[in-house]
């Protein structure tokens, strides 16, 4: 019984940590290197770089929280989703709205995605396949 709590804790840790690394990616991303200055009415080469930062650290935490699942990395990478999921619930509903409501849904889809793809990533390496496919 304590063997399946502490790997239930553990799950939950994994997924938890990955949210926090997109947390802080994100965070560094729009207010450091962009100055807050990341919007619907920014130029586009300011949402292009602010789309970049947001998907490397989707990526980055998806991939963490496989690599702390260890046996089963795409679960643990899908676990992040859930406090993914909390945040822009709360981002959505209780901040003001700055933004598009599309413009936002797109930007948790980029998370989810690369969180996802990350899961994805550390699955192909535990299998010993390449993490990018030979024909490239």
């Amino acid at each position: 019984m304590t063997k399946i709590l502490l790997r239930v804790a553990w799950g939950v840790l994994a997924a938890f940590l990955g949210y926090m690394i997109i947390a802080g990616g994100t965070t560094l991303t729009f207010t450091v290197w962009l100055k807050g200055s990341f919007g619907s009415s920014a130029s586009p080469s300011v949402i292009a770089l602010g789309t970049l930062g947001a998907a490397l650290s989707g990526l980055c935490g998806g991939y963490i929280a496989a690599l702390l699942g260890r046996q089963r990395p795409l679960p643990h990478a899908a676990g992040v989703l859930f406090f993914l999921a909390i945040d822009t619930t709360y981002v959505l509903a209780a901040l003001p709205r700055r933004n598009p409501l599309w413009f936002d849904l797109f930007g948790s889809l980029v998370l989810v995605a690369t969180a996802l793809f990350g899961g994805f990533l550390r699955q192909r390496q535990i299998r010993g396949r390449p993490l990018v496919p030979a024909a490239l």
